[in-house]
């Protein structure tokens, strides 16, 4: 799940979660497409589709924030189906939409469509996580950390059974291997166990998470909760929000063990 969800889903829900394993960012796998404007700020007073209150909302908010605009500049249009975002935008001669892949790779190759945004402009702001119980089992933490590195591993470049790998994501996914294979290209994977736990370390996260914690509290996420309710640790042992009420743990601990082959 995203950052966003791993928040807004199970730890407001009261659900102590811990983020077990950082899989990727959206390094282009979420954009702003338009056919009417050429820039962000042109879409002032025009309406644009998306999916509200998922990573699409986010993106467009940071999007605004990065040009200076207000949520309130947009009319935003809400669809529950990310499939009609694509229909709309293919027969409308004047449209707007904020989409992820499959989808988004659809709507720039149409006729017209232009690029005003996308999620590298905000790197790392758009997580891929594994996330459990915290009080899962030991030896399913453990199981669950060692299978997906073994995953990893073979999707590297010029391992003997990455287009294996590759033919089985790509058809649990709903898209074809050529489509997988370019999302890959906008998703800054960690394929490296030691690369995500030190990345999850980094202080860039805590500023992301803060971003996310902004957008989802006043955009009504937190149900009623103050903003401070719910404390976020991190593998440094802080905790943004209430340390009495830790419901969100970025843990480096299992991506270090793999790192240093000790699952």
């Amino acid at each position: 799940m995203t950052n966003m969800d791993a928040l807004t889903m199970p730890a407001l829900g009261g659900v102590d979660s811990t983020v077990l394993i950082y899989g990727d960012y959206s390094n282009g796998n979420d954009g702003v497409v338009s056919k009417t404007a050429k820039s962000m700020k042109e879409l002032k007073g025009r309406e644009t589709m998306l999916v509200m209150l998922t990573v699409s909302h986010y993106l467009l908010a940071r999007a605004f924030d990065k040009n200076g605009m207000a949520e309130g500049d947009v009319p935003l249009v809400n669809t529950s189906n990310p499939a009609d975002i694509v229909a709309t935008f293919m027969n409308a001669p004047k449209a707007t939409v904020v989409t992820w892949n499959p989808y988004l790779q659809e709507v720039r190759g149409a006729k017209g469509a232009k690029l005003l945004f996308d999620s590298s402009q905000i790197p790392g702001e758009i997580m891929d996580l594994m996330v459990v119980r915290t009080d899962s089992p030991e030896e399913l933490k453990r199981a669950l950390v060692g299978a997906w590195y073994e995953t990893m591993e073979h999707m590297l470049p010029g391992h003997p059974k990455r287009d294996e790998a590759i033919a089985v994501m790509a058809k649990n996914s709903g898209a074809t291997p050529k489509q997988f294979e370019a999302q890959l290209k906008t998703t800054a994977m960690f394929y490296k166990a030691a690369d995500a736990a030190k990345f999850v370390r980094s202080p860039d996260v805590k500023k992301t998470m803060q971003y996310v914690v902004d957008f989802s509290f006043s955009h009504d996420l937190y149900s009623g909760k103050a903003k401070d309710d719910v404390g976020i640790e991190y593998p440094d042992g802080t905790v943004q929000g209430n340390p009495k009420n830790v419901k969100l743990r970025f843990n480096a601990s299992y991506m270090q063990l793999a790192a240093d082959g000790k699952l």
